[in-house]
């Protein structure tokens, strides 16, 4: 989750109408002691898909009883990069076993834009009839005092293959504070990975915040977005509320769109040259400056994306790197459409991509065997070349 990542607002009056339109009076219940076993049946596991890319997400919760989520944007919209859309799943807590999740697909009904500074999306689903109704969380406009009690409830990574529940206590450490013009709730309650889109809870089981942010070189310092920040957003999704026709669900198993990525693990990929480390979900490959090679285990589909998150970084030292090294000391290759590992990259075979710290250039061989029907979608999502010139 970021921060480390995680136009005048409406009076309370005019909030409160707009927060009505989805979850109904906000006080509807959650006002007495709060109930952990209710108010877990409102948030729900934000799922974000794209072929070829891992799948992302996060949590939210559901506003209403006819299927209305909150979450943050960057739990819908990391996976934007991608040639085709995100297909966007929520898992809701089965109505005979909360322990277990149902899923729907979602449509996305708002998104805000990022140039607003507001991580808000808003989402719907749709139940099929005698699924019964949505359990919606109460939201309440009432701020926390400082040192109040609060709860997170979301579903963070890495707790294992089934997608766990996790609730996590704390207090208010600051009432207000302020990134990129937006107010937020400061707390010391656990937020990890995953928690992003989730609820801020008070003693009374309400939710006050959107779990957003928190800060990575910090301990226990989690922020939570204001609600009344989301007024103007509710504002515009009125109608287009009205108007989405969500696919109903829950989907069957085998329905459920599936993380078909070649993972960055090591039984995944055969190394033709070079030495193949692994450090938590990152795989390393060195040479001492010289060429490698990896190949993946895994046939490739017939449409598929190529996503490269990829960090270079040249051995630290005294060295000079003169001006007519730079673009090949600084260059990473990727060639499929070929079995032929014995020859060097750049030798034309297949189709290759190269990238440099200046640009990106795509070759194709001409051979009629090797033209294929496959869509391909290549992005280097991040290049950072650290390069130590002169280096003393």
């Amino acid at each position: 989750m970021p921060k480390a990542r995680c136009r005048p607002v409406l009076s309370l009056c005019a909030l409160a109408a707009l927060l009505s339109l989805h979850a109904g009076s906000p006080d509807a219940r959650g006002g007495g002691k709060f109930n952990l076993a209710e108010a877990r049946r409102s948030v729900v596991l934000v799922k974000s898909s794209s072929p070829g890319l891992a799948e992302t997400g996060g949590t939210g919760f559901l506003v209403s009883t006819d299927g209305t989520i909150y979450t943050n944007r960057h739990a819908v919209e990391r996976n934007a990069v991608a040639a085709k859309s995100p297909v966007v799943t929520v898992g809701v807590p089965s109505p005979t076993d909360a322990e277990k999740l149902d899923y729907f697909l979602a449509q996305v009904v708002y998104t805000a834009p990022e140039s607003s500074g507001l991580d808000f999306a808003i989402l719907k689903i749709a139940a099929k009839p005698g699924y019964g109704a949505f359990s919606a969380l109460p939201v309440s406009r009432q701020k926390p005092e400082l040192g109040g009690g609060v709860a997170v409830l979301g579903y963070p990574e890495n707790l294992g293959e089934v997608p766990v529940l996790s609730f996590t206590k704390g207090s208010i450490s600051a009432t207000r504070v302020v990134f990129e013009k937006r107010s937020y709730y400061q707390t010391d309650a656990a937020v990890n990975p995953g928690n992003s889109g989730g609820p801020l809870l008070n003693e009374k089981g309400q939710a006050i915040g959107l779990v957003t942010y928190r800060m990575v070189a910090a301990d226990n310092m989690s922020y939570a977005l204001y609600l009344d920040e989301l007024a103007p957003a509710l504002r515009v999704s009125r109608l287009r509320l009205k108007a989405a026709r969500p696919q109903p669900g829950p989907l069957a198993a085998q329905d459920v769109p599936k993380d078909t990525v070649i993972a960055a693990k090591a039984q995944n990929w055969s190394v033709n040259a070079g030495t193949l480390g692994q450090k938590g979900r990152l795989l390393m490959l060195d040479k001492q400056g010289q060429p490698y090679w990896m190949t993946s285990k895994a046939e490739l589909p017939e449409d598929f994306q190529l996503i490269l998150p990829c960090h270079v970084e040249f051995l630290k030292g005294r060295m000079v790197i003169w001006a007519s090294q730079r673009n090949f000391l600084r260059l990473l290759c990727v060639r499929f459409g070929t079995r032929n590992t014995h020859t060097p990259i750049l030798e034309p075979a297949g189709n290759l991509v190269w990238f440099s710290h200046s640009r990106r250039l795509p070759q194709k061989s001409t051979a009629p065997s090797l033209v294929h029907k496959s869509i391909i979608f290549i992005r280097l999502s991040q290049f950072v070349l650290a390069c130590y010139e002169r280096f003393a």
